[in-house]
C-alpha cells in the first residue's frame, strides 16, 4: 500500500526539486532533501524532514535516471495523508512519531523526529499530517 493524500488542503502543491542522479524513486513514495537534490526515503531518519511525496516516478530504466532532473514533488502542509503502519505500539490519536526503518511507513513506538501527527486511521493505515516539511525546515538541506 502507498502513501496518498487523502484529504487536500488548499495549501496543496507540487514543488519542483532536482532528483538525486540514480536514484529510483517510486510513485507516492516520501522523499527527502539532501545535497539540494531529492532521494526517495530508505530510514527512519531520511524521513525526519520531508521534501514531498514523489509524483512521477523514476525508474533505473528511464533516460533521465542518471541525471538530476527536475521534478515535481506534491506538498501539504494542511492535507491529511493514508500511510501504512509499519510498528503499531503505542497508535493513539495525537501520537507524534516518526516513519519506520524503510522510511516508508510509519513507527508509532519511535519519537525522535515527531514527523507524523496521527489524527485517524487505525493500527494497519493511519491518518496522519506531515510536521517536518523541507521548504520550510531550514535545516533539511544539509542531511
Amino acid at each position: 500500500m502507498a502513501i496518498k493524500l487523502i484529504t487536500p488542503s488548499a495549501r496543496r502543491r507540487e514543488i519542483p526539486y532536482k532528483k538525486t542522479a540514480s536514484n529510483a524513486q517510486a510513485e507516492a513514495a516520501l522523499g527527502f532533501l539532501t545535497s539540494n537534490c531529492v532521494t526517495q526515503c530508505a530510514s527512519a531518519a531520511n524521513a525526519g524532514v520531508i521534501a514531498g511525496l514523489v509524483v512521477r516516478p523514476t525508474a533505473a530504466t528511464d533516460s533521465d535516471y542518471a541525471s538530476n532532473t527536475v521534478l515535481p514533488y506534491l506538498v501539504d502542509e494542511d492535507g491529511v495523508f493514508s500511510i501504512p503502519v509499519g510498528t503499531a505500539t503505542n497508535f493513539a490519536i495525537g501520537l507524534l512519531c516518526d516513519g519506520s526503518s524503510t522510511g516508508q511507513t510509519l513507527d508509532c513506538s519511535a519519537t525522535t523526529y515527531k514527523t507524523f501527527c496521527v489524527v485517524g486511521g487505525d493500527t494497519t493505515t493511519a491518518h496522519v499530517t506531515i510536521r517536518r516539511w523541507a521548504h520550510n525546515d531550514p535545516g533539511a538541506s544539509v542531511t
